[in-house]
């Protein structure tokens, strides 16, 4: 704990923040819980002065039988004002030591603003490919394609400092276009890579290749704003309901096929 309070200046300061989203987790360390919650802006209070930039507020509760809660209550789209200790680093964004919750529920205009704006719905179409609708919290855009006869969930990552997900959509565009062949290979693949350690989980009679991909079920399709395809599918219980994942890129190399959950 003083290891982890020695990262931030001595001197207390009071911001106004806007949280992003509700708190949903920690990162374990020993003894403590590290939970940490992202702003989209702030206000120095002293001064008034607005900040676009985003930041994170950072602190750590103790570990006990007894504990239950995140330590600090903050919801998602809701300003605050917190007293806090600035990080010495940014890594790479500013960091904030959360000492207290001064107040909730805040009205500020700029930030009321940039709450407008993030929440703003962003729609992209991709004709007979689907449409498309931005997450800002997860930086993608999400929505579903037809996969040869089956519905695909669609996730395109955003592309860099942007809301725009170009690079995503033109590789997205290109899978589409021949959509029969990567199908194909992409199992051919996962069979190639993975059908001897399925045979490894069975009981019962061994599972060809060709069973295999047949069993594979197409569940969603993650693409990078290079042009790289994270393909997942349910496995028909050949790994007891773990899913298939294979990885690779639009320009035709396929990396490696896995199973993961």
């Amino acid at each position: 704990m003083k290891n982890f309070e020695k990262e931030f200046e001595n001197e207390e300061t009071e911001l106004l923040v806007l949280i992003q989203k509700d708190i949903g987790g920690a990162v374990v360390d020993g003894d403590y819980l590290c939970p940490s919650a992202a702003f989209l802006a702030s206000v120095d209070v002293k001064t008034g002065a607005l900040s676009r930039e985003r930041g994170r507020l950072e602190w750590r509760i103790k570990r006990t039988p007894q504990h239950s809660g995140w330590g600090f209550d903050l919801a998602g789209m809701t300003a605050y004002r917190v007293r806090v200790r600035r990080a010495m680093e940014k890594k790479p964004e500013p960091r904030y030591l959360l000492l207290e919750i001064l107040e909730s529920g805040l009205c500020h205009g700029g930030l009321e603003e940039i709450r407008a704006a993030y929440q703003r719905p962003v729609v992209i179409e991709a004709g007979e490919t689907g449409s498309f609708v931005l997450d800002r919290d997860y930086e993608w855009y999400e929505g579903e394609m037809d996969w040869l006869g089956h519905a695909c969930e669609v996730m395109l990552e955003l592309d860099e400092g942007r809301e725009t997900a170009e690079g995503a959509m033109e590789a997205l565009l290109q899978l589409a276009g021949s959509l029969e062949g990567w199908d194909e290979r992409i199992r051919s693949f996962a069979a190639a890579n993975l059908v001897e350690l399925a045979n490894d989980w069975q009981d019962e009679e061994e599972i060809t290749p060709e069973e295999f991909k047949r069993r594979m079920e197409i569940s969603g399709v993650r693409i990078s704003a290079d042009g790289g395809l994270s393909v997942t599918f349910l496995d028909d219980n050949m790994f007891w309901g773990h899913w298939i994942v294979v990885e690779g890129n639009i320009s035709g190399e396929l990396e490696s096929a896995d199973i993961e959950g």
